[in-house]
């Protein structure tokens, strides 16, 4: 008995078959590289603040931006008006102190004995003197300013080894803050420079 032939596709048919597989195949590798793609995070709409300026930057700031900012005098034994530029009439010597140091301006001052380290004070060329601490702990340190309004300033800080290390850093900030301006007082002159509070004679 024969076995009836089976009857054979037209070769249009294995065109159309392959074609269709082709597409397919091109189809998955194109859905594959899509999902393969790490989505980009889309750039933030909100910029960052910048941070807070020095206090201390932003008092010299307002002062050499408007001169009629208001000065206080020297910080009285009950504290200063808190913080704000403040001035020395460089005259004789004025003290005050923080938790952490204290700070002696005066136009007569003994040098510290030393090697001096070249600094600028107030745009004025200045000397800087260190002395290690004595038996009680106490640190001198020593800015010599010559020159600067017709006459030499000294400025001396002392500290314990133990002190509030904010406070004694708060100390560095007033004289490099220091201004020269000319001003209504018997010298002619006055060192203007930025307290942060905490500051007395007393």
């Amino acid at each position: 008995m024969a076995i009836p032939s089976r009857p054979r596709l037209p070769i249009v048919a294995f065109v159309v078959l392959g074609a269709a597989l082709l597409a397919l195949g091109g189809f998955a590798a194109g859905r594959a590289s899509i999902t393969a793609v790490t989505p980009t995070a889309s750039p933030s709409r909100f910029t960052p603040s910048p941070p807070v300026a020095d206090p201390t930057a932003s008092f010299a700031a307002a002062r050499a931006s408007n001169p009629i900012v208001q000065l206080h005098k020297w910080p009285g034994a009950r504290g200063g008006d808190g913080p704000g530029l403040y001035f020395w009439d460089m005259v004789g010597g004025n003290w005050m102190h923080n938790e952490g140091a204290s700070l002696l301006f005066a136009t007569d001052g003994t040098p510290i004995e030393g090697v001096g380290e070249p600094v600028m004070v107030a745009a004025h060329p200045a000397v800087h003197r260190a002395v290690p601490a004595d038996s009680m702990g106490n640190v001198r340190e020593q800015w010599i300013i010559q020159e600067i309004g017709n006459q030499t300033v000294f400025i001396t800080m002392e500290y314990a080894l133990d002190a509030e290390p904010r406070g004694i850093a708060e100390a560095r900030e007033v004289i490099a803050s220091l201004v020269l301006e000319e001003g209504p007082t018997p010298s002619g002159y006055m060192l203007v420079f930025a307290l942060l509070g905490g500051w007395d004679s007393g």
